[in-house]
């Protein structure tokens, strides 16, 4: 699978697939930023200026029985335009979230096939614990 399928199917747009790491039973998807320019989240001008950065880790749905995460890089903004500092906004990720909105869609879909299930009971027939996802919306944000 080349790594440009990777980003297609995680719908990464802003970032690429750097490195790939398969350890026991987990596979870590290293990307980076494929530009230097970001969205204001605050007045959606664009900036040019980054603040500093930390590592977010995300999971997404597990591979070959492999439990899948995705690493990226996550700055915070200076904005010329409003003064002011803020977390860049990830059009594929709700903020603070850590996980995938693949991840949350497949949620969504047990708990519509086992309508009158609740999620604790899903989550006992499936190979992980669902009850961080039972309040957990499935959006999409645009900049």
């Amino acid at each position: 699978m080349t790594l440009s399928v990777i980003e297609q199917i995680l719908e990464i747009q802003i970032y690429s697939v750097a490195n790939i790491k398969i350890e026991a039973g987990v596979i870590r998807l290293e990307c980076k930023r494929k530009e230097a320019t970001y969205c204001c989240p605050i007045c959606k001008q664009q900036t040019f200026s980054r603040y500093d950065s930390s590592r977010r880790v995300i999971k997404d749905l597990t591979m070959s029985g492999k439990r899948v995460f995705v690493e990226l890089p996550v700055y915070r903004l200076y904005c010329s335009s409003c003064k002011k500092v803020a977390t860049e906004y990830l059009p594929f990720l709700p903020p603070h979230h850590r996980h995938t909105n693949r991840f949350i869609a497949f949620i969504h879909i047990l708990n519509k096939y086992f309508y009158n299930s609740s999620l604790l009971a899903i989550g006992q027939k499936l190979p992980f614990d669902l009850k961080p996802f039972s309040a957990l919306p499935f959006r999409s944000h645009g900049c």
